[in-house]
């Protein structure tokens, strides 16, 4: 979190401030779910990651944890880019592309639910 620390739109400050709000305790695993026993068994995920974002590091480290322990992972990354840019700029091309490959990961989610067969995911 100190890498960017200081990130536009999300600090390591204004988390801090979140944390303290929800009065979460620091090793609470519902607040950071890196700090479960164990993360085998759980499903497939789709983990994005912002450059410019204090949870970057985070990020990526759950997104490596999930993967050892034997657990199927999507991870977009996108360098130079804050905390919740593509919701502030929605129209930038990385902010379509952070779009796209957010409906893309879900519906990879669905899919390793749903026989092959019957999936239709269209999500627009």
């Amino acid at each position: 979190m100190e890498e960017q620390a200081d990130a536009a739109f999300l600090t390591a400050r204004k988390l801090h401030a979140f944390a303290r709000a929800l009065r979460a305790p620091p090793n609470d695993m519902r607040i950071s779910p890196l700090l479960a026993p164990s993360h085998a068994r759980l499903p497939r995920a789709v983990v994005q990651v912002f450059g410019l974002d204090p949870l970057h590091d985070e990020g990526l480290l759950y997104a490596r944890v999930l993967h050892d322990a034997g657990v199927e992972v999507r991870t977009n990354f996108y360098p130079g880019c804050p905390h919740t840019f593509n919701m502030i700029f929605p129209e930038t091309q990385a902010a379509r592309k952070v779009d796209h490959e957010l409906r893309e990961g879900i519906c990879w989610l669905l899919a390793s639910s749903q026989p092959r067969a019957s999936l239709s995911c269209v999500l627009g």
